[in-house]
């Protein structure tokens, strides 16, 4: 992944200088269907998310599962797994029919308020 930002040129010749000086890395993710065994990890992700927000996670995160094998988790490839963290989840896509899920719903209503 690759992120430009729009920055005068007094802060482009800094960012090229910390560039310089930077080590690249390099990783490959690949999608996976949901599995329970995903739950903690959505958890996590979800808690990044929706930090402060009152949102319930541990819900969100059970339809998530629920709704199995829709929807999908992205781990690092396998070249790139560590042992220690096979189970780490960086990115979900799914969807979530609020209507069938009141609470969850009013929940993102709060959210997109604020």
């Amino acid at each position: 992944l690759v992120f430009f930002f729009l920055q005068d040129e007094s802060e482009d010749e800094l960012m090229k200088d910390e560039l310089d000086d930077a080590e690249q890395l390099n990783f490959d993710f690949e999608a996976y269907p949901i599995v329970p065994s995903d739950k903690e990890s959505l958890i996590n992700l979800l808690t990044q998310i929706f930090l402060r927000a009152g949102v319930d996670v541990e819900g969100m995160a059970d339809v998530l599962v629920e709704q199995a094998p829709f929807g999908c988790v992205y781990r690092p490839a396998e070249e790139f797994l560590d042992d220690d963290n096979d189970e780490v989840v960086y990115g979900v896509l799914s969807m979530l029919e609020l209507a069938s899920h009141k609470v969850l719903c009013c929940y993102i209503r709060k959210f997109q308020l604020l």
